[in-house]
């Protein structure tokens, strides 16, 4: 399986997702995930904390799950995790962006 390659906007370099996507330690429970390009351009992608990554693992053990039993109830409970878990990642990207001063608007 080839890997997906992106073209930087800055100098139309061509490079592989998995060679420049980063994640940077902002704070404590903070972490700002983006590309970074060899030409030293940093595209922002999104936030992300210690929490949100559990959440990641635990969805990957319930379609694990689903895809194992492949039953109503198993779909249910995954679905249901995987809503909330975009709520909750909306609302903390949002709060976060807002912070750092990332959306128009922004106060």
């Amino acid at each position: 399986m080839a890997g997906k390659f992106i073209v930087c906007e800055h100098c139309n370099a061509e490079n592989k997702l998995e060679d420049i996507l980063q994640e940077r330690q902002v704070r404590t429970n903070l972490i700002e995930v983006g590309l970074l390009c060899p030409c030293g351009i940093w595209t922002h992608s999104y936030f992300t904390s210690p929490t949100l990554k559990e959440r990641v693992v635990k969805l990957g053990k319930q379609i694990t799950l689903f895809q194992s039993r492949r039953t109503d109830v198993a779909w249910r409970q995954y679905k249901t995790m995987q809503d909330a878990y975009k709520a909750e990642f909306e609302a903390f990207n949002h709060r976060w962006r807002r912070k750092m001063k990332m959306l128009e608007g922004a106060a």
